[in-house]
């Protein structure tokens, strides 16, 4: 009974979102979700969505280690399906400035996380 009534309300959420914003169903999604839960990477969005992972193999490439030269060294790894998905609909809601993209340094080396949030 509880899980009905919160599955209602986030369905007029979205519905809500739908009709002020002029997005599509899934833009909306993205739009509850993110002000749900504030800023998020694209893996948590894919996450929160329920996405699926697969396997992937990305090749690293090397320099050189003694006296061989090795170009390249796979390295398994897990990514989302879809998530070319929800970056093309992350970029028109940002072109409609609904949402902003921002990158927060982590004071690791190495390309910082890209985050998206609601525009203020």
């Amino acid at each position: 009974m509880k899980g009905e009534i919160i599955k209602m309300v986030e369905i007029e959420l979205v519905q809500e979102v739908m009709e002020t914003e002029n997005v599509s169903l899934f833009q909306s999604k993205l739009i509850q979700l993110l002000k749900n839960n504030g800023p998020l990477t694209r893996d948590q969005i894919c996450e929160a969505l329920g996405f699926e992972q697969y396997d992937y193999i990305h090749l690293e490439k090397l320099t050189h280690t003694g006296e061989k030269i090795i170009p390249y060294r796979p390295r398994k790894t897990k990514q989302y399906n879809r998530r070319t998905t929800v970056f093309e609909n992350l970029e028109k809601l940002i072109k409609r400035k609904i949402v902003e993209k921002f990158s927060k340094n982590n004071g690791k080396r190495g390309r910082p996380p890209v985050l998206f949030r609601i525009k203020s």
